[in-house]
């Protein structure tokens, strides 16, 4: 199973039945990934959106085969927590576009994009693969963090500046800057300015009321697949 967070910073925890547990504040473009027959206790804390991707046994082992000769046994998918993976993240944008757009009735296309996460999980994420090099990035503490978290949507429609952030958490703007994005994959001025832009929308959409030009592309959209 792969999921990708699409957006919303959430504190996840992850416990595989026989293997460690995993912690952490998971940010936009994040990927974790579990194999398909583990056992697994899922924690979140907050509302994410989400990507979840459940790959077929066979797609998979036929990958395996092609890659290595062997079966699955012999190249099982390796868990991962809260990695970027730049191809991994690619396919998952496809596949939401495709949920989103309505194209992913198109088996072609759907099945296309499951062969190539398939191999591309073989040669990267297995048992098989040469060991994922993870290049440090700055951290600071679980609180520290969703305290960052708190006062931006305390004070998001305010005036909020990087140094105000920092020292609502008592450490310097720099460190900030490059942990916040390690952490939530954007930063903290691109995570404000979507925070705002969320809540614009949804004052727009408010505004909007029966009748409007809206309200009636709306109705009529959606009569003819009415029952």
């Amino acid at each position: 199973m792969l999921i990708y967070h699409l957006t919303r910073p959430t504190e996840v925890s992850r416990k595989i039945e026989g293997g460690p547990g995993n912690r952490q504040l998971i940010g936009p473009r994040r990927i974790c990934l579990t194999p398909g027959d583990a056992t697994t206790r899922w924690e979140h804390h907050g509302h994410p959106e989400i990507l979840q991707v459940y790959l077929r046994g066979s797609i998979y082992q036929a990958a395996v085969g092609e890659i290595y000769n062997c079966d699955t046994s012999h190249a099982e998918l390796v868990p991962r927590f809260a990695i970027l993976d730049p191809m991994l993240e690619q396919l998952a944008i496809a596949i939401t576009t495709a949920l989103r757009d309505g194209t992913a009735e198109d088996g072609l296309y759907i099945d296309t994009l499951a062969q190539m996460m398939a191999v591309h999980l073989a040669r990267m994420h297995s048992s098989q693969s040469r060991p994922m090099r993870v290049p440090p990035v700055q951290a600071i503490s679980g609180w520290r963090m969703r305290r960052v978290i708190e006062y931006i949507e305390e004070n998001v429609d305010g005036d909020l500046s990087l140094e105000a952030m920092a020292a609502e958490v008592g450490i310097s703007p720099i460190y900030l800057a490059r942990a916040f994005k390690a952490a939530v994959g954007q930063s903290p001025h691109r995570y404000v300015l979507t925070r705002r832009i969320i809540d614009w929308q949804a004052e727009i959409i408010a505004d909007f009321r029966p009748g409007k030009a809206l309200g009636i592309v709306l109705v009529k959209s959606r009569g003819p697949f009415s029952r």
